[in-house]
């Protein structure tokens, strides 16, 4: 039956034993399956889907923000900004 699983972890079924991390995210599983599943911990899990999906969309890993910043949108607010409790 294999090693027990960390709690709140599924197991993958035999069916999907051969997707790659990234493909098990996209069927529904979340990076604590990921990780139980590969043998990794759950940060490295997540990683390795994140590195999957930036190879599969041809961009970088991690992916940085390509689009420059709008024209139009307004500057940061100087000085005291209201908000509350503070008048």
């Amino acid at each position: 039956m294999g090693k027990p699983l960390p709690p709140g972890a599924r197991r993958i079924p035999t069916s999907l034993q051969g997707l790659s991390a990234l493909e098990l995210f996209r069927a529904g599983f979340d990076s604590l399956d990921i990780s139980a599943h590969f043998g990794i911990s759950e940060a490295e899990a997540l990683k390795l889907v994140g590195k999957q999906r930036s190879a599969l969309l041809g961009r970088s890993n991690p992916c940085t923000n390509s689009r420059p910043a709008s024209a139009g949108s307004p500057p940061w607010p100087e000085g005291r900004v209201a908000y509350a409790g503070r008048e």
